[in-house]
């Protein structure tokens, strides 16, 4: 874990002060931190903050209480029990809004500029959330959004307006489904179903064959949409399609 200042890394070995281990490195997983001053310019906005992983920007925002919880969210993804019952952990990126939410490969970090991505979202009335799975409930086609706690007692930037999307649950109506090649068209339910399986984060107590049987639920209770990581606006367009008709 690597931050941009010293104030930075005081806030940080505070906020996380139960989960330091001195002189170690780390196995996987490698986080950088710009935290912005908590002082307003004098046009009345705070400094960016950003998380990157792994070099790769993930989450940007001028609340810094937002980017330090998304922080706290990932570091609690190490060693974290299987999903709760009746929910599929997926290794994928959820964006919602008050029509639902729709998930989008890992791989839209790093294909596409964070900042343009977040303000043509903003215009569809959708936010990313900051998790790096996504839990779903197969029974009822919800995503659920569930963040972690940070202390009460961390600092001043803890006490700033946060933007971050809140915790519940949203309808499922759109997933982006990454495919090898140049395939046209919407991907079939089998692409969803092959592709579903590979994002699996452990199968929770009712195993691996409940677990694949809820991806093929899921693929048939969506709209399927297909994924060009080679272009933000055809990805953006597809999107925004989607929403006008759902």
């Amino acid at each position: 874990m690597r931050s941009s200042t010293v104030a930075a890394d005081v806030m940080i070995r505070r906020l996380f002060a139960s989960w330091l281990l001195p002189d170690a490195w780390p196995e996987r997983g490698h986080y950088s931190l710009i935290l912005g001053p908590t002082v307003s310019s004098s046009a009345g906005e705070r400094a960016l903050s950003i998380l990157f992983a792994d070099g790769v920007p993930i989450v940007r925002s001028r609340s810094a209480r937002r980017v330090l919880r998304a922080l706290a969210t990932h570091l609690a993804s190490y060693g974290a029990g299987p999903a709760p019952a009746g929910l599929l952990r997926l290794k994928a990126v959820a964006v919602v809004g008050d029509r639902g939410g729709v998930l989008l490969p890992t791989g839209v970090f790093g294909h596409f500029d964070l900042c343009r991505l977040e303000r043509e979202l903003t215009r569809m009335r959708l936010r990313l959330v900051d998790q790096p799975w996504v839990q779903v409930d197969p029974a009822t086609a919800e995503l659920v959004v569930d963040a972690a706690p940070l202390p009460a007692d961390a600092g001043a930037p803890l006490d700033e307006p946060e933007e971050r999307v809140p915790s519940g649950r949203f309808p499922f109506i759109g997933w982006f489904v990454a495919r090898h090649g140049a395939a046209a068209g919407a991907p079939t339910p089998v692409e969803a179903v092959a592709h579903g399986v590979t994002l699996l984060r452990g199968f929770g107590p009712e195993g691996a064959q409940w677990a694949t049987e809820s991806v093929a639920l899921l693929a048939a209770s969506c709209r399927l949409l297909p994924f060009n990581a080679s272009s933000m606006d055809e990805a953006l367009s597809v999107l925004e399609a989607s929403l006008a008709s759902h």
